[in-house]
């Protein structure tokens, strides 16, 4: 009696995962005997090789059945064997007769034809020690049949591979229906009678075989190592070089590598290596031989994959020639073999590398330069004055973060007051983006091994990662400003002078922008500074002209007032002292003018002095009187004027007279001041006329002022398209001032817009103007919109 899955309860309850498959042959019906059936593997050849596996590593395959004319069937069962080294049966069902392939326990055959049947269970076991079986059928309900002839679907069966080839290997095996297990198991069909009926059985084969995977590829990274041409000198600086196995399959069991790596040895040379971790040797690294590198790893600890370094060189820069020279060092890979266990594995390609080393530039060095001042001759004891320390020559190759320094003085002419920051590192901090700001120090030192002196450190500070950003320090400006007492003045004729010296200091760069190390930095020669006291206590007569302007309020909050009123630019940017100049004065700006009336220093109280205004032609605009009070002080007031007709011919250098009599003798003061718009934009130019796009558009824009003191100025540029819808705006806040009387200080800055995808192409204009601060928040324009507004071309491809 053969052994059966049927029976009254059958139950399945497997989870299944549907993979698709392209079957290599449905040839596999071996025709039903006389008066029977066949039975079959759909597909009967299963082939597949380790660079196209199936998805997954699972595949299908359909248990089929033809019933021969006139022959009535009533149940089947099929024993399918398979070895489960290469193979594991995940689930099985059968496969319904509009093609729905039915979950383990669900559904009914196409065989079955819509009949009723027996509840069946899916079973699975080994068979020995190599093969292993899935067992599965289906019975109608007492008293049903099927009768022939015809072809009918049964059953599908997922496999899953577990066996998998060795190199060069072909594993093969054989799916069989008609192989009967010790113990009754076997494959068959019945008819009503539970009589077996003949059956005629087919199997299928099945290999999956290694083919080779993509060739690997060996570079040497980085690619290119590059040394430039700015100091510090690159001679002493170590860099990394490693040789790598890239787009390793792992398939391939790599197990040595070997090369031979050359290079230059008058430029660069071995300092130390580093094997990958990956090997675990022995391990091979002989550069006994001048210029070459010879280099074995093998027995890795893992199957190596994907991208492999073999080896860690530590080189460094023995050699940097004059720029502008640029030496190479080649970095060529030869010999290059790598090899599994039986044979050498090709490969793809093989990318060298080099080293690039330009000749070393001599940059200018940077140098602290002291303000020289001069006190009296008139009574100036107890007064304070500001000394500064700039920055000069500074180039922006030093990529200078930082210095300290000690300025001595003498302390029995003048005492420190109070040590402020200058404007220069604050600048340079807030265009470097991500800066922190910052780090100030100034103290006084009045004693010490260095004796009395005033002591100052400034240091840019970094981003909060620790790195410092473009663009870097350069040309010149004040660092520290400190406010001295003059605490001795004698009486008499003659000077007074002694030194104010740079006595120690130090200046701090980094090496390189993308390696920013700390490095030192070898300024030149300080240039001190001289403090001269005067004293001539017999000067007589003297009027002095000094004044100051609002200027939109910016004026005022430069200057001081005098017993509160009006408005005094601070020496020497107000005119003080004889026939100087007044710092720049704006449009339609309220003008103070101050006239201190003295003899031999002492004040001249209730004098009239008479104020003349004269505009650049000698046009007199305005006479003026006003009487001194007890400090020997006079002064008037006036508005710039603005006609409605060209008012920019007014623009230019205006001259003011003081004058007053003094014991019948008529001393008088000249002043002149410029008389113009805050900032002028000299040009505005593009890198290009046509743009794409999604192309930026690069605004260079060169403008000027005659400003001597510093003023806020935000430049902005608006780009509108060809129906003048505002494309793209940009802005940046810069700082005007430190001109000379009667020269502009100019300056270039660049801007960049970017032209967005939904601008209408045609011709676009760029509108350029300058505020001093946003118009949102108050601001207004320093000088009318630079015109004609530049053009360039939004191209409509």
């Amino acid at each position: 009696m053969k052994k059966s899955v049927l029976s009254a309860v059958m139950v399945m309850a497997l989870l299944m995962s549907a993979f698709a498959f392209l079957p290599a042959a449905f040839s596999a019906n071996p025709g039903p005997p006389p008066g029977g059936v066949s039975m079959w593997i759909e597909p009967d050849t299963l082939s597949w090789e380790t660079s196209n596996p199936p998805p997954g590593y699972t595949f299908k395959v359909y248990i089929k059945c033809e019933i021969a004319s006139g022959v009535d069937t009533f149940a089947w069962q099929f024993y399918l064997t398979y070895n489960k080294a290469q193979l594991n049966a995940t689930a099985a069902g059968y496969v319904g007769a509009d093609g729905t392939e039915y979950a383990p326990g669900a559904g009914k055959s196409e065989w079955a034809d819509g009949k009723a049947t027996t509840p069946v269970t899916f079973s699975k076991g080994t068979h020995d020690a190599t093969l292993d079986y899935i067992l599965l059928g289906e019975s109608l309900t007492s008293g049903d049949k099927i009768t022939g002839p015809g072809v009918f679907r049964l059953a599908w069966v997922q496999f899953k591979i577990v066996g998998f080839p060795a190199k060069y290997e072909t594993l093969t095996s054989e799916l069989r229906l008609d192989i009967s297990k010790p113990g009754g198991f076997a494959s068959y069909f019945i008819d009503p009678n539970l009589a077996e009926l003949p059956i005629a059985f087919g199997k299928a084969t099945y290999s999956f075989k290694w083919t080779a995977p993509p060739k690997p590829d060996v570079t040497v990274d980085p690619v290119e190592t590059h040394f430039y041409k700015e100091p510090p000198p690159s001679v002493g600086k170590t860099f990394n070089i490693k040789v790598l196995i890239k787009n390793l399959d792992p398939a391939w069991g790599l197990h040595n590598a070997t090369f031979d790596l050359f290079y230059n040895s008058t430029l660069i040379g071995v300092v130390s290596y580093a094997f990958d971790t990956l090997w675990s040797g022995p391990n091979v690294f002989d550069n006994s031989t001048a210029g070459k590198i010879h280099v074995e790893v093998k027995n890795p600890t893992t199957t190596p994959s994907g991208t492999v370094n073999t080896v860690t060189i530590t080189f460094v820069v023995l050699y940097q020639g004059a720029y502008p020279a640029v030496d190479v060092s080649p970095l060529d890979l030869q010999n290059v073999h790598l090899f599994d266990t039986l044979a050498e594995i090709q490969v793809s390609t093989i990318t060298d590398g080099k080293v690039v080393i330009e000749g070393l530039l001599t940059l200018p060095l940077p140098y602290l330069e002291v303000s020289s001042v001069t006190m009296g001759p008139e009574p100036v004891l107890g007064k304070e004055f500001n000394v500064t320390v700039s920055i000069k020559n500074l180039h922006y190759a030093w990529y200078f973060v930082g210095l300290d320094f000690r300025l001595s003085y003498d302390p029995t002419l003048i005492e420190p007051v109070a040590v402020y920051q200058g404007p220069f590192m604050p600048y340079w901090s807030s265009q470097q983006n991500g800066s922190l700001g910052t780090f100030w120090y100034g103290e006084i030192w009045e004693d010490g091994i260095y004796g009395p002196h005033i002591l100052v450190g400034n240091l840019i500070y970094p981003n909060a990662s620790g790195r410092w950003n473009p663009p870097w320090p350069e040309g010149e400006g004040v660092v520290a400003i400190i406010t001295f007492k003059v605490i001795y003045q004698p009486y008499g004729l003659g000077q007074n002078s002694s030194l104010l010296k740079i006595i120690e200091q130090r200046w701090v760069g980094l090496d390189g922008p993308e390696t920013q190390n700390i490095v030192d930095i070898l300024p030149a020669d300080p240039v001190n500074g001289v403090y001269t006291i005067r004293w001539n206590m017999f000067i007589g007569r003297v009027i002095d002209l000094y004044g100051g302007a609002v200027n939109e309020g910016y004026g005022t909050a430069h200057g001081y007032t005098y017993n509160g009123t009006g408005v005094i630019w601070p020496a020497p940017f107000g005119g003080q002292g004889p026939n100087t100049p007044m710092d720049l004065v704006v449009p339609q700006s309220q003008v103070w003018l101050f006239a201190n009336v003295t003899y031999n220093y002492w004040p001249v109280q209730n004098k009239i002095v008479s104020f003349e205004v004269q505009d650049p032609r000698g046009n007199v605009w305005a006479k003026l009187t006003a009487i001194t009070d007890k400090n020997g002080v006079a002064y008037v007031t006036f508005r710039m004027p603005w006609p409605c007709e060209n008012p920019e011919s007014l623009f230019g250098v205006w001259t003011v007279k003081a004058t007053v009599s003094i014991g019948d003798v008529v001393v008088s003061d000249t002043m002149q001041f410029h008389y113009d718009y805050m900032v002028h934009i000299w040009k505005v130019t593009t890198d290009k006329y046509e743009y794409n796009h999604c192309e930026h558009v690069s605004i260079t824009i060169e403008y000027g002022s005659h400003a001597m003191q510093t003023y806020p100025v935000l430049i902005t540029a608006v780009i509108k398209d060809d129906l003048g819808v505002p494309i793209g705006f940009a802005s940046l806040n810069v700082t005007v001032g430190g001109a000379v009387f009667c020269q502009y200080n100019n300056n270039t800055i660049t801007l960049t817009i970017h032209i967005p995808k939904w601008a209408y192409a045609g011709i676009a204009t760029v509108h350029v103007n300058a505020y001093d601060k946003e118009p949102f928040d108050g601001g207004q324009a320093w000088c009318p919109e630079y015109a004609p507004a530049p053009k360039i071309l939004i191209l409509p491809y």
